[in-house]
């Protein structure tokens, strides 16, 4: 009899580390590296196939093992008839006799390797004692990835099934790949992705729209996609990368928006924010209709228009949400944070308990420090000035919430230089507003909160006689977003930019409140 393709999971995990990674890293993903198929009968006992593996250096061990149900005893005397596939790429198909029910694969990375199937001497693998290992080198063959394999029994102890047993696995082994940032603000960030699946390339993080994106080969072809049960693709945001410590991310596949149900955010470890993505095989075939016949998945991820910073206390028991206004800190000026305390479980559940907050500046300057009780109906909010020789990374810090001193929580926040009047210095936080207005990534009144900044500061001279509207209702016509990207792009100075804003607002086309 045949089996159905049973346990075959293409689990794909992407982990984004930044600053120093350690060498003895873990990686925190879903890769199964062991299956046990489930058990069928087999000449009137049940039976079962194992597949183990194990990652060197420059090697991959898969071992294969025939066993019985009820004692996990290998089946000796057992021909199998094995399809083996790396990622999409097809490696072998080959009949083996296991005198001992085991078979061992060793798939070894060598730029010189042919890619042939020989038989050598071996020692046991994985507690496993055998004389045989089937070795295949190639480029990259041992790097890791998701090996599938297509597992069948023709005869075992002299048994010969009227159809063989199939057996359809896949296990997968880490493969890591770095990619380095120099962010304008936080820095040189060191990427780091273990997929479980194959070869990653076009990694790139745009800061201006805060945009990871990276692709990977797959095949979008329906009999493809009939063989997966879930793609699993996550990503790990380090605690110093403020700009991605948020509560929501829009993930699109190939420019094709994935619905909020498939992305989960685990904010419970203090030195990363993992992101995950689940692609059950109806999501795939919804994307499968749109993308058509091709053979990238390009992945996208940006925080979500209406997301807010977040951060977990050390204990788990409390989330907190933070809004700044600006966006972006301004040195010489006051500025708001507005935060609320929630339950972790349910995280919309917003909570009325006391906490302490300071934020703290290179290490041992406290710009705010002070404690409240929060409000479980309105936002709480704290306001504090910067001095003007600030700018850089700070870190906004809630302690002892709810009297507990395990409930802490931090999260970086950057400063910038205010403008000191002058028409040509806009703080740096302006364009990064600009430029995620033009690409989308925050809303129309982020964009005119921050050109009222402008004006407010001197930076932008218009007529107080204007007509104006209130910008919390603002409507702009969608050409602007061109010109303030043309800005962004340098394809406009600093001066002209002001000017047409000064004359937008004027007009009424940016509606700004003029006092």
């Amino acid at each position: 009899m045949y089996i159905d393709k049973i346990g075959m999971v293409w689990w794909v995990s992407f982990m984004i580390l930044c600053t120093v990674v350690p060498p003895n890293l873990v990686a925190h993903g879903h890769g199964t590296g062991i299956e046990v198929l489930p058990p069928v009968p087999f000449n009137d006992r049940l039976v079962t196939v194992v597949v183990d593996s194990e990652k060197t250096e420059s090697e991959v061990l898969v071992s294969i093992s025939f066993i019985q149900d009820d004692n996990r005893d290998p089946i000796g005397d057992t021909t199998l008839y094995i399809d083996a596939r790396r990622g999409q790429n097809q490696l072998f198909t080959q009949e083996f006799w296991a005198g001992d029910g085991v078979v061992k694969l060793r798939f070894v990375s060598d730029d010189s390797g042919d890619g042939i199937l020989y038989e050598n001497s071996s020692g046991g693998f994985l507690g496993l004692l055998s004389d045989v290992t089937y070795t295949m080198s190639g480029p990259g063959l041992g790097d890791g990835g998701l090996y599938s394999l297509d597992i069948s029994i023709l005869s075992s102890q002299g048994y010969v099934p009227p159809e063989p047993l199939l057996f359809n696995s896949a296990v997968s082994v880490p493969m890591t790949f770095l990619y380095t940032i120099n962010d304008q603000y936080w820095g040189a960030q060191t990427m780091q992705f273990i997929t479980y699946y194959d070869v990653l390339y076009n990694m790139e993080y745009d800061a201006t729209g805060r945009t990871i994106s990276f692709e990977m080969p797959f095949e979008w072809h329906e009999d493809i996609i009939n063989q997966i049960d879930v793609v699993h693709v996550e990503f790990a945001v380090p605690e110093t990368f403020g700009d991605l410590l948020v509560s929501d991310f829009d993930i699109k596949i190939n420019g094709l928006d994935l619905s909020p149900t498939t992305i989960t955010i685990d904010d419970y470890f203090l030195e990363y924010r993992t992101v995950h993505l689940v692609l059950p095989r109806g999501e795939l075939f919804r994307l499968y209709e749109q993308t058509g016949d091709t053979d990238i998945m390009r992945v996208t991820a940006r925080p979500s228009l209406d997301s807010v910073y977040s951060s977990v206390t050390a204990n788990g028991q409390y989330r907190i949400l933070v809004d700044l206004e600006p966006p972006i800190p301004v040195s010489g000026q006051s500025n708001t944070v507005s935060f609320n305390i929630t339950y972790v479980f349910p995280s919309s559940l917003v909570v009325s308990v006391p906490y302490d907050v300071r934020i703290v500046y290179d290490s041992d300057m406290v710009l705010y420090s002070g404690s409240g009780v929060s409000d479980e109906n309105n936002p709480s909010s704290i306001v504090f000035n910067v001095p003007p020789d600030i700018q850089g990374p700070a870190l906004l810090q809630f302690s002892n919430v709810d009297d507990n001193d395990l409930a802490a929580a931090t999260l970086p926040i950057m400063f910038n230089t205010a403008s000191n009047g002058s028409t040509n210095l806009i703080p740096d936080w302006i364009r990064n507003t600009v430029g995620w207005w033009a690409q989308g990534t925050i809303d129309d009144v982020s964009f005119v909160r921050a050109m009222a900044f402008l004006i407010e500061n001197d930076v932008i001279q218009v007529d107080a006689t204007s007509s104006y509207t209130d910008y919390d209702n603002s409507d702009i016509e969608p050409w602007v977003r061109s010109t303030a990207q043309w800005w962004v792009d340098g394809l406009l100075s600093d001066d002209e930019f002001l000017a047409s804003v000064a004359f937008l607002v004027e007009e009424g086309v940016i509606p700004v409140e003029l006092g």
